[in-house]
């Protein structure tokens, strides 16, 4: 594997990586069970550099035929669980053995301790509040208009006349994908996006920015001071608000004072403790030349795992020829043999795949030739 994630596997030599979100109560995010282990299985092909959690569906064999027909093998240092439960139960069993856990999102102090993660559980969840954004990015850089309460919002909300805004949830809690995001062009809008998180106590109000791509910046997080630039991807987003996919090539490119500021916040990042993968959304626009931060995301993201196997089989990304996004298809059905097919002549390549019993279901993450 490339060196650059070399050396933050080398730092996190007694750390597992769990890339399954946690569990939270909330009004807005609705993926399916199997959503969560489809994201869990995404770092599987990262396990001969990490140790790593996974679920149980993500080891089927229906899945392994997939990497068969890749010629990929998956490493070895994986513990898998079956449910929430056995998971909970390994991660205490590791802790126990004197392992750390590095989590794509904290879990509830009452389902796993504060002292298990990697770096302080505190951190973690500071760092990825969008509440706290305008504390982590430059307000140059972002458009922030209002953060605060539910009341507060309310009343900016009727007095505003600058139309469209974005609302987001401003919490403690995860986000899924744009689920929580909401393109509002009016005030009745807006009161509607505001009431669906009315159990919150954080909202988080923006300027709609006009823009040319939507991009997924990361960086790679060693230790104290030692930041490296692990690539950017386009994201493909459905409705406005709904991450769907990304888009590698080309159009990969960020400004370079865009990367130093983004640089900077990860540099800071490191100053308070925090080790792994951090990515941030950018707004670019060509015409005139401007950029706007609108999340930061301290944890693996959609696109880590194909950016690091991109970048270790030297690809160039001359040209926008790949595309990630996740597919549904009924194993033994004719689709899933077109699907075989496709790996099997290097039209995809499997970033992440789990079988679901229950509906017979095979659902992958693939990166794709366009």
């Amino acid at each position: 594997m490339d060196s650059v994630i070399g050396e933050l596997s080398r730092s996190w030599n007694k750390v597992f990586l769990d890339n399954r979100p946690g569990v939270w109560d909330n009004t807005w995010l609705r993926e399916p069970y199997w959503q969560r282990d489809l994201i869990a299985a995404r770092t599987l092909l990262l396990a001969d550099e990490f140790n790593v959690m996974a679920p149980e569906s993500a080891m089927h064999g229906y899945v392994k035929k997939i990497w068969h027909a890749a010629g990929l093998e998956i490493g070895r240092n994986i513990i898998t669980y079956a449910d929430e439960v056995s998971r909970t139960e390994k991660l205490l069993a590791l802790y126990r053995d004197n392992f750390c856990i590095a989590m794509q999102w904290p879990m509830p102090e009452s389902k796993l301790p504060a002292w298990v993660y990697h770096v302080p559980r505190e951190l973690i969840i500071y760092l990825n509040n969008k509440h706290n954004i305008d504390y982590i990015c430059p307000a140059e850089s972002r458009p922030l208009i209002y953060r605060g309460g539910i009341n507060g919002a309310l009343a900016f909300v009727n007095s505003n006349l600058l139309w469209p805004v974005v609302i987001k949830a401003g919490l403690a809690q995860p986000s899924a994908g744009g689920d929580d995001v909401h393109i509002c062009q009016s005030a009745e809008e807006s009161l509607r996006a505001i009431g669906s998180f009315e159990i919150l106590s954080g909202i988080v109000i923006e300027s709609w920015v006009e823009h040319h791509r939507n991009m997924c910046a990361q960086f790679v997080v060693a230790g104290p001071g030692e930041v490296t630039y692990l690539g950017a991807s386009e994201q493909i987003i459905d409705g406005g608000t709904k991450h769907v996919g990304n888009r590698f090539g080309k159009s990969g490119v960020i400004p370079q004072d865009a990367l130093s500021s983004l640089r900077d916040i990860a540099a800071f990042a490191s100053s308070m403790g925090y080790t792994g993968i951090v990515g941030f959304d950018v707004l670019i626009a060509d015409e005139p030349p401007t950029y706007k931060i609108i999340d930061a995301n301290f944890r693996f993201n959609g696109s880590t795992v194909a950016l690091l196997k991109l970048r270790n089989s030297g690809s160039e990304l001359s040209t926008d020829d790949q595309v990630s996004s996740d597919i549904a298809v009924l194993y033994g059905s004719e689709q899933y043999k077109r699907l075989i097919q496709h790996i099997e002549n290097g039209q995809s390549t499997p970033l992440a795949a789990i079988y679901v019993h229950a509906s017979n279901m095979v659902h992958a993450t693939m990166l794709n030739r366009t």
